[in-house]
């Protein structure tokens, strides 16, 4: 068996992360923050973030306020 290649599979399934708020809604800057504290410590551990799911006002207020790219 080539553990190499379940080795690269791991790292790549690891390395793409998607978050989904398909059943929340982001209310205010502290629901911002939380995203971010998240997000911009998953990218400094390597990791690719999606964020998907947003309703438009949550979108918008993300969009508006966070930190993260």
């Amino acid at each position: 068996m080539n553990t190499h290649y379940y080795d690269e599979i791991l790292n790549f399934m690891v390395e793409y992360k998607v978050i989904d708020f398909g059943q929340a809604h982001v209310w205010d800057d502290s629901g911002v923050a939380a995203i971010d504290k998240i997000v911009l410590k998953l990218e400094e551990s390597g990791k690719n973030i999606q964020l998907t799911g947003l309703n438009k006002p949550s979108s918008n207020l993300v969009n508006r306020l966070a930190i993260h790219s």
